[in-house]
Parts: C-alpha cells; sequence; structure tokens
C-alpha cells in the first residue's frame, strides 16, 4: 500500500497569486498519489515559527513556502526536508525555486503598452530597503530592455518610503504626484505589483491626471479584488500561479523519491495581459495607426484580412507596414493574429469551449490554422496551454 505523503504549504492565502499556488498544489496532489495537505491561512512570521515546528517535530514530507525575509529563509532551510520557494525574491541562500518568470513579465507589459501606441513609458516601484527585492528588479530591467530593443526610453521611479506609504498616507504621495506630473503624455507605466498601481491611481487622482488617457497603467499579478475594486479597473499581468503550485509540487514529489533538486529556478511562463480599463487606450502619432489599431481589436473575431482594414483606413499598404513595424515590431497581418491568440489564450483558460469553436470564435479560419499560428506563438498547442493554465 503506497504510504500518504505529508506536505505542508505557507503562501499568502489572501492574495490571488497564494489562493493559485494552492490550488495548483492540489490539483497535482489529486492525480499524483495519496497525499494529505494542511495550508497555514495566516502568513506571520509566528505562524511560520508554528508551522516549522510542527515539521520539524512530525512525519511531513515537504513544504511549499512563500517567504519574504531572510531569516525566515534560514530558519526553512535549517528543518531539512524538501521544500520549493515559490515568492521569487531570492537570488541568494540557493533555495530551491519554482518561481514567476519575471523577465517574460516585463517583456509582455512592454510589449502591451507598445501595442496601445504610446511612445512615452515609465516604471514605478515602491521600495523599502535599499536593495529591492528580486522580481522588482527583474520586471524593471526586463521592461526597460525590451523597450530600448524597439527604440524607446523609460524613466524610472523607484523612491525608498516607509511603511506607513503601504496605507496610503496622503503626505508620502507628494514626490510621486510630482513625477506623475513631469511625465511626457500620454506615458505607459507598470508597477511590478497591483497594489502599487493602487498607489499611483490615488496620487493620480490626487495629482487630477487622468487615466488612461494621459497615464496608462499596468500592475502585476491580476489579483481580481484588487483589480475590480479600484476606481480605474487596473489591467494586470496574470503570473499563472495554479501552474506555479503544480510545478512546485511536482519538484517536492520528485525531491521525495530521492531525485536531486534543480539546481536553477524552474520558471513559470505568464499567462498573459488581462485587459482592463487601466490601460484600455489606443493612441498613436499617425490617427491612421490608431484608426488601425482600434478596427483589428474590434474585429479580429471575424476572418478580416489587412485589405479590410484598408478599407476602413485612409492609408496605403505599404504605409500601413511601414507604421506597424515602427511601432509594434510586427506587419499588420502579424498583429492580426497576435491580437487572436490574445483572445483564444483568455477564452482557454475562462471556459471549457471545444478547440474548434474557440478557432471559430477568435476569427480563425479553421481549427488547424488556429493549432498551428497558436503553436508557433506560444510554444504550446491549444489543448497544452488549456491544460497548464486553466483553474478549475
Amino acid at each position: 500500500m503506497t504510504r500518504t505523503k505529508r506536505l505542508a504549504v505557507f503562501v499568502v492565502c489572501h492574495t490571488a497569486f497564494g489562493q493559485g499556488v494552492v490550488r495548483g498544489v492540489m490539483r497535482y496532489c489529486k492525480t499524483h498519489g495519496s497525499w494529505e495537505i494542511e495550508v497555514e491561512p495566516e502568513h506571520t512570521p509566528a505562524t511560520l515559527a508554528r508551522v516549522l515546528e510542527a515539521v520539524e517535530h512530525s512525519d511531513f514530507d515537504g513544504i511549499i513556502s512563500e517567504i519574504w525575509y531572510s531569516n525566515q529563509l534560514r530558519a526553512l532551510q535549517a528543518v531539512g526536508i524538501p521544500s520549493v520557494e515559490v515568492s521569487g525574491s531570492w537570488d541568494t541562500m540557493n533555495p530551491v525555486r519554482v518561481q514567476s518568470d519575471n523577465e517574460a513579465v516585463g517583456r509582455l507589459a512592454a510589449r502591451h503598452l507598445m501595442e496601445r501606441g504610446l511612445r512615452n513609458f515609465a516604471y514605478f516601484a515602491v521600495t523599502f530597503r535599499a536593495q529591492p527585492v528580486l522580481h522588482v528588479r527583474q520586471r524593471r530591467q526586463a521592461f526597460v530592455s525590451e523597450l530600448r530593443r524597439h527604440g524607446h526610453d523609460c524613466d524610472v521611479f523607484m523612491p525608498t518610503l516607509s511603511l506607513r506609504y503601504v496605507a496610503g498616507a496622503s503626505t508620502e504621495q507628494g514626490p510621486l504626484i510630482r513625477w506623475l506630473t513631469s511625465l511626457p503624455k500620454p506615458v505607459g507605466l507598470l508597477c511590478p505589483t497591483d497594489f502599487q498601481v493602487k498607489q499611483v491611481i490615488l496620487a493620480a487622482r490626487q495629482g487630477n491626471i487622468r487615466i488612461p488617457e494621459e497615464v496608462a497603467l499596468v500592475g502585476v499579478g491580476n489579483d481580481e479584488f484588487t483589480c475590480e475594486i479600484c476606481s480605474v479597473p487596473i489591467s494586470s499581468v496574470d503570473l499563472a500561479p495554479l501552474r506555479t503550485g503544480y510545478v512546485a509540487a511536482s519538484v517536492i514529489d520528485r525531491m521525495c523519491h530521492g531525485r536531486t533538486p534543480p539546481k536553477r529556478p524552474v520558471l513559470v511562463e505568464p499567462a498573459g495581459v488581462i485587459v482592463r480599463q487601466s490601460s484600455d487606450i489606443l493612441t498613436a502619432e499617425n490617427p491612421c495607426v490608431t484608426g488601425a489599431l482600434r478596427f483589428i481589436q474590434l474585429h479580429a473575431q471575424s476572418p478580416i484580412e489587412v485589405r479590410d482594414v484598408l478599407k476602413e483606413i485612409p492609408i496605403s499598404r505599404r504605409a500601413l507596414e511601414h507604421n506597424f513595424k515602427a511601432l509594434l515590431g510586427r506587419t499588420p497581418s502579424q498583429h492580426i493574429f497576435h491580437v487572436r491568440v490574445e483572445m483564444a489564450k483568455r477564452m482557454l483558460v475562462e471556459t471549457g469551449l471545444p478547440l474548434a469553436v474557440v478557432a471559430e470564435r477568435c476569427g480563425f479560419t479553421s481549427a488547424s490554422i488556429f493549432s498551428a499560428i497558436f503553436r508557433r506563438s506560444m510554444g504550446l498547442r491549444p489543448g497544452e496551454y488549456r491544460r497548464q493554465y486553466r483553474v478549475g
């Protein structure tokens, strides 16, 4: 009879990321042997101490954790059982890590904002220490690098503030308001978390700055409660936490069977940008390009081609191709397929519709063409993508 393995999970359960990780762990454990999972709902130093004491004095086989402080990580490593860290905050102390691909997050956000037709860009992050945590640095570096690759500069503002800022203390909003006011408009702005976008929205309201007309905002984490409750709903990069939890549990399982843990972080690709009002804007120096972008966005679910765009927009095909390549790094035809793939990604994750129906609703003329283009874009067939990223 197979022995039931015991797994402790210590993540921030009040966030969408933590909840997704727990669901991913549960999905893996339901289909890979017999497991008993214990989830600690509170994420505090005291509860971690209790979890570690329980792990040390009982027969737990492993622990999956989201750790933010070095002393906590050292205590976890001292327990001596297989452990996997999922916060993405550590490039030292060498924990076994399954984490979001933060560089892919930065690139994805940059491309999304460039696709809005924007030419000015900025990055804002609050830090509470001299050296920002790993995911803040990596997302910034990749965001800036992707923009520079397309010929754009990026204004970075990363003040070190007191923890009072977390509560939105208006006395500490002054530097942010002045910085936002100084930026050339319109501007596309990335923050490393959804919560920090919320702070920017507060500062913009106090500074009479319009969102998204003057500042288009993207956060990270797709915490639906935070994103939807804001006065301006927040566009956000979905980190695919379900996939993170699933992979973390698989790594723990392999370690429990005596296999060598991965020496490098196992990176989980983000699922995409979930577009809400904060970045729902199309703008370009050439109004014809803006019109073409808007037409494609509105009609991509129909079997349109570039010639259909040209019927609606007073511009030559050559000029349209040139402007799209300069702005987005892709042709109008490639952009139509890009928009369709993004639509399909969301439909694959959020619905159980047959693949042929997804293909038709996203403007593809056949399921085989849909599968080929999707695989070329994502490196996965549509069915494989659904199995990896769909919740439930």
